[in-house]
């Protein structure tokens, strides 16, 4: 299909839902026509973007120890290193698994005392880490956020990059985005993905003229009307006085195309001995759609809950495994050679979102003249859990990284560490010998859709984090 008849396609398909739903707001009301001319022009100044970097199975944050064992609280490999008593400073060591970011610190905030939706429950974590409460309620937050946040092509919400692999009995779908309750479905291939938000059918950038997109749909919507009658007509009369009106109010040009952007290199997405390549090819997506305007906000889940494909040069045991100090063997050396795996699996997953963020400094931003789009972006990375071999969800890792358009309070040039403690809600079930408080993570969601003016309709406490991120 041609760039022109699918764009005809998308137009008169939303002009006859506009027709049929009587109650909804079709794309062609009034509203969705003045919200279509607000993403078509170049903002004034910075627009943020933001990218949610998921990977399964917790960092590290319990040190390794023989199967069975109870919890180790010496050689955890996530959490940075601060003296005793120092709850906020920029004057911190990077852990085994956190050093992948060293050449990103200078734009990293690391969080400490954070608790998912419960602090037990297994890998069902997946369905509430970007969000409050699993069950089936609620949109995640990614989601609530591309609502307020469009980009240049409403058609696109919350970009939703991989994974790659297989997971559990039966190959179960663990996916970490909701939509009203609904879980959405990642696209695991990166050069599909690159023909849905910069390819056939993105109806913006084949473009610099409004008119040129909506004088066709005009004449569409000319031929139904002569087939509809009555409320119907009139309906479609209402539709087409707002194209009429849109038309002279947009009058200028829309932004720059993507025309001559580069889809992915093919990789066997299911091979994996090419993960390194397919994971790579996920981030030249996205950065490509961000660059272009096309939309601010995307989540990459790196691969499902209970991760069931091994990372090449790792172990040919799944991540899954390895994340369980599966050790093969109570000989020293086993169990040596498995602690290495283990801290091998949690680098490679957190030199992934570096590597994003090095991508990320390649692509120019769409708004701002001369920056890049790291300097507009702020990444979250975080898991669906804090241990894989325990399975618990307190203590859990979270780090916002990235310029975020100078928002984010991530100190001096140097990063910082923000441990919040002092502000937590809930007990930690874990350690019970030493009493700490944990944040529900649902309340970091609330605190930056607050900084983006985002409603975040959460239930339970949301409590604001204060010194997370600088207003407006």
């Amino acid at each position: 299909m041609n760039a022109a008849s699918g764009r005809r396609r998308f137009l008169i398909g939303a002009a006859c839902a506009g027709v049929a739903a009587a109650a909804a707001v079709p794309f062609f009301s009034r509203p969705g026509l003045a919200r279509l001319a607000t993403a078509g022009r170049r903002a004034d100044g910075p627009r943020i973007k933001v990218v949610f970097f998921v990977i399964p199975d917790g960092l590290g944050i319990n040190g390794f120890a023989s199967a069975g064992a109870e919890w180790n609280p010496q050689g955890a490999i996530w959490h940075p290193a601060v003296p005793d008593g120092v709850t906020d400073t920029d004057q911190f060591t990077l852990n085994v698994a956190s050093q992948a970011l060293e050449k990103h610190r200078d734009k990293a905030l690391f969080l400490r005392y954070l608790e998912n939706s419960s602090a037990f429950g297994g890998h069902n974590a997946w369905t509430s880490i970007l969000r409050a409460t699993g069950g089936g309620t609620g949109s995640s937050i990614d989601v609530l956020l591309a609502r307020a946040l469009p980009g240049n092509n409403p058609v696109v919400g919350a970009a939703f990059a991989g994974p790659m692999s297989k997971v559990g009995v039966g190959g179960n779908a663990w996916y970490v985005s909701y939509d009203n309750g609904v879980m959405r479905t990642p696209q695991k291939d990166p050069r599909v993905l690159f023909e849905n938000l910069v390819g056939t059918p993105g109806i913006l950038r084949r473009t610099r003229s409004a008119s040129a997109i909506l004088d066709p749909a005009m004449a569409d919507l000319e031929d139904i009307r002569g087939k509809v009658h009555g409320s119907e007509r009139a309906k479609l009369d209402t539709h087409m006085d707002s194209m009429e009106q849109l038309i002279e109010d947009i009058g200028g040009t829309l932004p720059p195309s993507c025309d001559d952007a580069a889809p992915p290199e093919a990789h066997p997405v299911d091979d994996p001995n090419f993960r390194n390549e397919v994971q790579a090819a996920h981030h030249q997506v996205i950065a490509t759609a961000l660059s272009c305007g096309i939309m601010r906000v995307a989540t990459i889940q790196v691969a499902y809950s209970s991760e069931q494909s091994p990372i090449p040069g790792i172990d040919p045991r799944s991540a899954h495994d390895i994340a369980h100090w599966g050790q093969m063997g109570s000989e020293e050396s086993a169990v040596e050679a498995d602690r290495r795996r283990w801290q091998d699996r949690a680098t490679w997953y957190t030199a992934k979102v570096s590597d994003f963020l090095d991508t990320l400094s390649r692509y120019a931003d769409p708004d701002v003249p001369g920056d890049s789009l790291l300097d507009h972006t702020l990444v979250v990375y975080t898991s669906e859990m804090a241990c894989g071999a325990r399975e618990h969800m307190m203590d859990m890792p979270l780090v916002f990284l990235g310029g975020a358009s100078g928002r984010l309070i991530n100190g001096t040039g140097n990063g910082r560490y923000y441990d919040v403690m002092a502000l937590g809600d809930v007990d930690n079930q874990w350690q019970t010998g030493r009493p700490r408080r944990l944040v529900r993570m649902q309340r970091v969601w609330g605190e930056l859709g607050r900084a983006l003016g985002v409603e975040v309709p959460y239930a339970g406490n949301m409590d604001p984090i204060p010194d997370l991120f600088r207003p407006a």
